[in-house]
């Protein structure tokens, strides 16, 4: 519970906003042993600041906290073994990020051919037992919503890993094979909407 303007005296820590002081030091400061001076400094309102770290997730807060700490000036090999750590901990936010996006987008082309197969299967079987012409429809919009929303989160992944890079373009090509079925199949079932349902069932033959 030692007042900040005490600690600053004898403890740096790398991020200066953990000083928790309106007129942080600066690195040169500190090895001059100048605690005192607030001439030509900006007023740092470390609660605030505190507040939205708080708030941040682990990739913002290193990336605020490498920005704070460069600003900061003289760096020795700790701040820099910092900042690096910082860094590796940002890289591998990011990547974990894109792996999830990756695998999310699997899982929606995964769910959205399953969809297709099930509305190519029941026009195999002609549509029997039959059920309303909303839902036969639905199975194709839910699979085209999936495919669609794929490619949206495959499209968001920017700068991938190296290790991905390949996948994503494969699975890109999987969804444009889906969605060319997709769109083969949508012919079919509008031509079997538009036509009087006496006479449907010619549409299989």
């Amino acid at each position: 519970m030692v007042k900040p303007e005490q600690y600053i005296r004898s403890h740096m820590p790398f991020d200066p906003l953990f000083q928790f002081l309106n007129y942080p030091l600066t690195y040169q400061e500190f090895n001059q042993s100048d605690t005192k001076s607030t001439k030509n400094k900006t007023f740092f309102n470390y609660r605030d600041t505190l507040t939205q770290f708080e708030n941040q997730n682990q990739t913002e807060k290193c990336i605020s906290e490498n920005r704070r700490i460069e600003h900061n000036g003289i760096k020795n090999d700790l701040i820099i073994q910092r900042m690096q750590y910082n860094q590796l901990q940002i890289n591998f936010q990011i990547n974990q990020v894109q792996i999830d996006n990756y695998n999310l987008a699997i899982n929606d082309i995964n769910n959205g051919i399953a969809w297709l197969n099930k509305f190519i299967n029941y026009r195999n079987k002609q549509f029997i037992p039959s059920t309303s012409d909303l839902e036969i429809k639905n199975m194709l919009d839910s699979a085209d919503i999936l495919l669609t929303n794929a490619r949206k989160i495959l499209k968001g992944i920017k700068n991938p890993d190296d290790d991905l890079i390949l996948p994503i373009y494969q699975l890109n090509i999987t969804i444009d094979k889906a969605k060319l079925q997709v769109t083969e199949q949508k012919k079919f079932l509008d031509k079997y909407l538009k036509t009087e349902k006496t006479k449907r069932k010619t549409l299989f033959y």
